[in-house]
Formats: structure tokens, sequence, C-alpha cells
């Protein structure tokens, strides 16, 4: 037991040295709980917004049968729908975001560093999609819905939104810049002028980066996608939302196998995620153009981009 905490004391040393190794550490991670506390609550009020919408459509359609209420939630309710799992996707990602830039900090890892600052600049153009997705649900909710009002000045939700993503994206970018000539430095430190070893490490930092990237993804679009399987899909499409769940829920067993296989050196097991991983692939190819149709259907544009 006293060796478990001895363990866990040197660890958090360690981790807590590479927090403070410099002005610019300390700083991006400051920022990053900022950017981290900032858009969660940016975010979860446009959840509210969109969610409120959602149950009132909902509520409406029990409470009444008349043929435009019908009409209002067959139109509308999946658009909105949609939405609401958007934002819910959106606030997860911001979460892992936090932990993603931690852990850049503590195994100073300049690959996670850049793409850190390029989700950041991404996630401004994602803003503006929000933008133009609510703009357009919010016409055809008037349209569709007459006896229902979306959310009054629903613009400055996304507005405030897509000003903050761009203040802590240049500021993020800016540390992100910084630290990734200090980590760049730290590396060559570490083994000198070998060039090759230069690159199968930062290769090696780039492979786990896309682990977790990866994991992320089976995430967001299981928590989108697998819902609406369900509300859409009936019949003999019923296999299809089987088969894709129980891939995308076996996926991560295969992601942990890889990291271990990697850090144990053992070319079997990675061997095993290249087959299943290239099976896997066929599945989310099948993902995207349901995405792509999906977004067709309901005006989700960040959804036509996933699903291209």
């Amino acid at each position: 037991m006293n060796w478990i905490i001895t363990n866990l004391i040197q660890d958090l040393k360690k981790k807590w040295s590479r927090i403070t190794a410099s002005n610019h550490t300390v700083f991006f991670i400051l920022i990053s709980v900022a950017q981290a506390l900032i858009l969660i609550y940016l975010q979860f009020r446009i959840l509210q917004r969109n969610g409120s919408s959602l149950l009132k459509m909902y509520k409406s359609s029990k409470l009444s049968g008349t043929e435009i209420v019908e009409k209002c939630y067959d139109e509308q309710f999946l658009s909105l729908y949609v939405l609401t799992m958007e934002d819910l996707m959106f606030i997860f990602f911001y979460f892992f975001q936090l932990y993603f830039c931690f852990n850049a900090i503590f195994h100073r890892n300049t690959i996670q560093i850049i793409t850190i600052a390029s989700i950041n600049l991404a996630f401004i153009f994602i803003g503006i999609m929000q933008l133009f997705e609510i703009g357009t649900t919010s016409n055809d909710f008037r349209k569709s819905c007459p006896g229902l009002e979306f959310y009054p000045q629903f613009e400055k939700f996304e507005i405030f939104f897509i000003v903050a993503l761009a203040i802590l994206a240049m500021i993020m970018g800016y540390l992100s810049h910084k630290l990734y000539r200090q980590f760049g430095w730290d590396i060559y430190k570490a083994f000198g002028s070998d060039v090759k070893m230069q690159k199968l490490y930062k290769t090696r930092l780039i492979f786990i980066m896309l682990l977790k990237l990866d994991a992320l993804m089976i995430i967001l679009f299981a928590g989108l996608l697998v819902p609406v399987f369900y509300i859409l899909f009936e019949g003999d499409n019923k296999p299809l939302m089987i088969v894709s769940t129980i891939i995308m829920m076996i996926s991560f067993l295969f992601e942990i196998l890889a990291y271990k296989s990697l850090n144990n050196e053992w070319a079997t097991g990675m061997l095993i995620f290249i087959v299943f991983w290239v099976v896997a692939l066929f599945n989310f190819a099948g993902l995207c153009v349901v995405v792509f149709n999906l977004s067709l259907e309901t005006s989700w544009y960040i959804g036509f981009i996933m699903g291209n």
C-alpha cells in the first residue's frame, strides 16, 4: 500500500513540475481551464434553448392531434433533436479538450500542442456553422409550427460563442507556438542529433494522439447516431443498427489493445488492431453516408462536413 502512495506522490510531483516548467506552461493550463469553463457554459446555454424548444414541441404533439401540430412534429422534431445532441457532443468535447491540454503538458507532446491550436481554429468555423444551422432551423420552425415560438433573439447565443472562441483560439495559438518550440528543444536534448530516433518518437506521439482522437470520435458518433438509428430505421435496417452499435462498442477494446501493444512493442497485437480497423472502416464509411443523408434532411451543416 505504501508503494502505491509513494508512486502516486511521485507521479503528481512530476506532473506538477511539468505544469510549472515555465510561464508558458502555467499560462497554457490556466487558459485551458478558462476556455473549458467559458465554452461549456455558453454551449450549455445553447443546449437549454434548443432542448426547451424540443420539449415544447414534444409536449404540444402529445396534447393536440391537429394536422398542423403533427406536421410541426414530423418536419422539425428530428432537426431540433440533432441540434440538441450536437450541443451535448460539444460539451463532452470541451471536457475532452481540457484533458487533451493537460495531457499534452504532462507528456510534452508537440504533436498534441499543434493539434490543439488547429482544433481551436476549426471550432471558430464550427461556431459559424452552428449559427447558420440554428438560423435555418428557426425559419423552418416558424413556418411549420405557427402555434409555437422559437427562442427570440436566438442569434445572440451563437454570436457570444463565436467571439469567445476567436479570442481564446488566438491566445491558445500563441501559447501553443511557444510550447511547440519549448517541447521541441526538450526532445532535442533527450535524443540529441539522432534524427532517426526523433522521427520514431514523433511517430509514436502521432499514433497515440490519433488513438485518443479516434476514441473521441467514436463516442461522439455513437452518442448522436445510435439514438438516431433507432428513431429512423426499422425492419430490414435492424441488423445494420445492431452491427454498427456493436462495432462502435468493441472499438474501445481494440484502442486499448493498440496502446498496450505499442508500449510493449507487441507486433501481433498491432496486427490484430490493423485487421480490425480495416473492417471497422467499412462500417464507419456507412455511418458517414448516414450522417451525410441526415445532414441534408435536417440542414445539419456540421454533419455534412463530418459525412464528407
